[in-house]
């Protein structure tokens, strides 16, 4: 088992820099994509649209959490904006209109094909020719016997997050959604690394190297079960604690004439 830890560390988290407040333009007709977080009074909510919270006016109301069309309306009042829910091309794009994207992605005529683009076309990215020879890359970069979906859902992620579509990058995030648990990948390369050690000499550097990583290994097993260990107290304490005061508001309740 080939696992590339910088790789992986490399795909799945972008260099982080703190974020300097965002001023978002929007113009009468303008259509964004946003994302219902809370619902106010007076048909007025408060949106995410491209990261940025806006309060604005809705003239239909969203389930919270769902990532929408939106159009500006002229008929902002208050100092708020208005925004007008639309139709979602990609959830009501029939399969043949999605067939021609699919052979143009290099993917296989099948039913997770079909949702990977309305995917994309739901969250607002477009199902053109660069997009598709992204896509296209991704597929041929798929090492033989691997399994197409999880290889381009992998590939999915790694479009969204701005990465290059390298066979090191796809399988990197495809091990971390789909691979074993990190604890179950430790046990593997401990395995690994003792079946190997046992055919060299005990004084060689290779030796010596293999020793070391695997007391590295064992070291980082500990540390999860610990983890575990402290995150199952921490989770049972609450419960007595929620169990206790549910007890004491009971005899409270019944105390009350």
């Amino acid at each position: 088992m080939d696992v590339n830890v910088a790789s992986l560390v490399r795909a799945m988290l972008k260099d982080s820099q703190p974020g300097d407040a965002r001023t978002l333009e929007l113009r009468i007709g303008q259509i964004v994509r946003g994302v219902l977080v809370e619902m106010l009074d007076n048909h007025e909510a408060l949106m995410n649209i491209n990261g940025t919270p806006v309060r604005a006016k809705l003239d239909a109301e969203l389930p919270v959490g769902q990532s929408t069309l939106l159009q500006v309306q002229p008929d902002a009042k208050g100092g708020l904006v208005a925004l007008k829910p639309l139709a979602d091309p990609g959830a009501a794009m029939p399969d043949e209109g999605l067939r021609e994207g699919i052979k143009a992605f290099g993917l296989s005529d099948q039913k997770w094909s079909f949702e990977l683009l309305r995917g994309l076309k739901r969250d607002g990215y477009p199902i053109g020719r660069d997009t598709a020879q992204w896509f296209a890359q991704a597929a041929a970069s798929m090492p033989a016997g691997a399994d197409a979906e999880s290889w381009m859902n992998a590939a999915g992620v790694a479009f969204r997050r701005g990465l290059q579509p390298s066979e090191t990058t796809i399988a990197s995030l495809r091990q971390a959604l789909y691979g074993p648990p990190v604890h179950e990948q430790l046990k593997q390369m401990a395995a690994l690394i003792g079946e190997a050690a046992k055919g060299m000499d005990p004084s060689s550097e290779a030796a010596v190297a293999a020793g070391r990583v695997g007391r590295l290994l064992a070291d980082g097993m500990a540390l999860l079960a610990r983890g575990g260990e402290a995150l199952l107290a921490a989770g049972q304490g609450e419960a007595e604690g929620a169990l206790g005061r549910s007890g004491r508001d009971g005899e409270a309740a019944q105390a009350t004439p």
